[in-house]
């Protein structure tokens, strides 16, 4: 795999980590995440992987001159299925480096469960350590879509989940999918667009306080895209009826929706994620995980872990891929990332980081869809505390308006390249470690 050689004062210190457990009771049907069954040695396979995610994180921290964290994220597969002894190992590790030298605790730490595998003593474990929010994936409150997804728990053991991680002192977030299909003899009616906003206000009810609501997407080698042919699905007339009533129903409950498939109130976001969303520097560690170091030059390396549970700690650095992210794709991904949420384009933080106002970049594309009627239709366009952004219904036009952005990156091309030939280059790719 190819190594990148960096300097660690060309990068700006990652203060979010995220770690990937990728063990499942089992694979659900839709899923297309990297994650295995857990193994029947299940105990010296999590011990070995608890241990290799602690030596790479901390290996990652070191590099990249993280002193300590502020958000945390512990996802997957499934890091509650982890035994208590492991659970309490890997959390213990991760307290002590997400803590450092400063005495101060993260100001977020999420770790991800499944209805059937978390329980008090585990909801304690975490509590001791520190963790402050629980993600929990409900998917569905319908018995029938429970079983088509692959989901082991049902409606009540959902609900059971949410009101006991609540009740532990936990903020609590759970997910749910939209536009889950139903088989030919099913008589569930897809014009019922209020069920998703009932399971949602049950949700809430039992204490949810942030939902992450993903529109199902079929993924190519999953059992669901297997059955693909022999299921009904929601027309988009249906599909944009269910989101319209859903976001009425929270807005009412006092959630809004600040990024595509989120909602909360307003200071109950995410704080992990949106590092993601303002494109900062964070670590992965943990098989599949992802880094991205942004770069003092405007650009930012990529860092991919392999995919493969067995073996993963013995495994040197060099089996990660590193990607220089040039210019280009930097400016695209940035502004893609920006306007995923409510938060917007921050355009004073895009001049600091690139040098350049955005207008240089995409300023038809701006001005274009700034405008009270674009392609026949008004534009959802309001302004954040830092720039342009989209409201909840203008988020579902975000495609059509990053192709734009796309189209006029590719065009001005030729003055990204003088920029980048401008600028002093710190980073050099080096041969097959």
């Amino acid at each position: 795999m190819s190594k990148v050689e960096v300097g660690v004062s060309d990068f700006i210190a990652p203060a979010s980590l995220y770690v990937h457990v990728p063990l499942c009771a089992s694979k659900c049907s839709y899923c297309d995440f990297y994650s295995v069954p857990s193994p029947a040695n299940a105990e010296a396979c999590e011990s070995a992987l608890v241990g290799a995610i602690l030596d790479r994180a901390s290996t990652l921290s070191r590099r990249f001159g993280a002193e300590r964290f502020d958000t945390v994220y512990v996802g997957g597969g499934t890091p509650s299925i982890l035994s208590a002894v492991a659970l309490d190992r890997l959390l213990a590790g991760l307290e002590t480096l997400a803590i450092g030298a400063s005495a101060q605790r993260p100001r977020e730490w999420t770790v991800e469960a499944n209805p059937d595998s978390i329980c008090p003593e585990k909801l304690e474990l975490m509590k001791a350590h520190g963790v402050t929010r629980v993600s929990i994936g409900v998917q569905s409150l319908d018995p029938e879509e429970l079983a088509l997804l692959g989901r082991r728990h049902n409606p009540d053991s959902a609900l059971g989940a949410v009101r006991r991680a609540a009740e532990a002192g936990m903020a609590v977030s759970a997910d749910l999918i939209a536009g889950i299909p139903a088989l030919p003899q099913s008589r569930r009616d897809f014009a019922d667009a209020d069920r998703l906003a009932g399971f949602s206000r049950e949700l809430q009810d039992a204490g949810a306080a942030h939902l992450s609501i993903y529109d199902l997407t079929i993924e190519e080698g999953t059992p669901l895209a297997a059955r693909r042919a022999h299921l009904r699905f929601p027309d988009e007339d249906e599909d944009w009826e269910t989101r319209q009533k859903l976001e009425a129903s929270l807005a009412k409950s006092g959630l809004r929706r600040y990024e595509v498939s989120n909602y909360s109130a307003v200071g109950d976001e995410c704080r992990h994620n949106l590092a993601y969303w303002h494109m900062d520097s964070y670590i992965g560690a943990g098989p599949g995980a992802v880094s991205t170091l942004v770069h003092r030059s405007g650009t930012a390396l990529r860092i991919e872990e392999a995919r493969i549970i067995e073996d993963y700690g013995l495994l040197s650095s060099g089996a990660a891929l590193e990607t220089v992210i040039g210019l280009k794709d930097a400016f695209f991904e940035s502004i893609m990332m920006a306007f995923r949420s409510s938060f917007g384009l921050d355009l004073a933080v895009f001049r600091r980081r690139f040098g350049l106002d955005a207008s240089a970049i995409i300023g038809s594309s701006l001005s274009n869809w700034g405008s009270h009627v674009v392609r026949g239709e008004p534009w959802p366009w309001m302004d954040s505390s830092g720039g342009p952004a989209l409201d909840g219904s203008g988020l579902d036009l975000l495609n059509r308006f990053l192709i734009d952005c796309l189209e006029e990156i590719e065009r001005n091309l030729p003055l990204l390249r003088q920029i980048e030939a401008e600028k002093r280059t710190v980073i050099r790719k080096e041969g097959n470690s």
